[in-house]
């Protein structure tokens, strides 16, 4: 029959005594605490500044997972950036190593990545660094406008027509317009506006014209949400001459078998400078041409004068002769 039970502890010793008897029973060791985490490192790195190409950029994120015991879980990339765009990807941890997220976007401005990495049982979760490292900045593209005008040219009848051909290239899918304007002598303007839908060429021509001097053209593209403004490159290139036309020649040549003294046969040519030509078959056969009053013209002309004189005088010394006679 037991007397009395007692409890207690001495010592750090449990203490129960039944019927006189003593047991003891040891202690339960306090639990043990838990081993530290490891705590791994996240160094990330984006895409650096780029213009819009087309049609749009590759924007990406590298995070370099180091320091972790065998880790796994999860690194979440998170992307943000104009007119409220957002990405997000998940990737899941093997180990320690490189990771990357990527996307496209189009839109000019600044974008920002994140990357959390999650931890697990033995690791910590880390975060990026941030700051620049982790941005890209989308510029505008830069578009060329190369152009050239119609060549130096005389008016024609009755007028001439001008052109500019404008070629656009390096742009990023652009759209928008490119106005050309023409300014010539006595306030002459003209205006055209051609629709740009793509890199390549377009052209203004105007109604004709016909005031002699220099005319010149101007090209300027307006620019897009994706791409500058661009003007042509200016210089004689995008000018255009309208010259006085040359008169030409016009002839005239008298009737067929016209015959002048000593059975000479005389042509005589004119044009709108005034210019002449005489020319004839001289009773020896000799030819004499001449363009205006040339020698050769004035020794025909004083030899057809002195032979007339010749023939007066002939004809006065017959007279005189018969009335001798007579």
């Amino acid at each position: 029959m037991a007397g009395w039970v007692r409890r207690g502890v001495l010592g750090g010793t449990a203490l129960l005594a039944v019927v006189g008897s003593l047991i003891v029973f040891p202690r339960s060791p306090d639990r043990a605490s838990a081993s530290p985490a490891a705590n791994p490192t996240l160094a990330t790195t984006a895409t650096p500044a780029t213009a819009v190409p087309t049609p749009a950029p590759t924007l990406t994120d590298t995070a370099v997972l180091s320091g972790g015991a065998s880790p796994t879980g999860t690194i979440v990339f998170t992307l943000n950036g104009p007119n409220g765009f957002s990405f997000s990807q998940t990737d899941p941890v093997t180990d320690n190593g490189s990771y990357s997220a990527s996307t496209s976007a189009s839109a000019v401005g600044t974008y920002t990545w994140t990357a959390d990495y999650s931890g697990d049982t033995n690791n910590s979760p880390a975060a990026d660094q941030g700051g620049p490292a982790e941005q890209t900045v989308i510029q505008l593209a830069s578009p060329t406008l190369a152009t050239t005008a119609s060549p130096a040219t005389a008016v024609p009848s009755p007028t001439a027509t001008l052109t500019d051909t404008a070629v656009l290239s390096g742009g990023a899918s652009p759209t928008g317009t490119i106005v050309f304007t023409l300014a010539g002598p006595g306030g002459f303007s003209f205006t055209q506006t051609d629709t740009v839908t793509g890199n390549g060429s377009y052209t203004a021509s105007t109604p004709g014209v016909s005031a002699v001097g220099t005319y010149t053209w101007k090209a300027q593209y307006s620019g897009d949400a994706s791409n500058n403004p661009a003007n042509d490159q200016g210089g004689t290139s995008e000018r255009t001459v309208l010259q006085s036309a040359t008169p030409a020649p016009v002839s005239s040549q008298a009737p067929p078998g016209q015959t002048g003294p000593s059975g000479q046969t005389v042509s005589q040519h004119t044009s709108r400078t005034a210019s002449q030509a005489v020319s004839g078959t001289l009773p020896t056969g000799g030819v004499a041409t001449g363009g205006g009053k040339s020698a050769a013209s004035d020794r025909l002309l004083f030899g057809t004068i002195l032979a007339g004189l010749g023939l007066l005088t002939l004809a006065s010394g017959a007279v005189a002769l018969r009335r001798r006679r007579g």
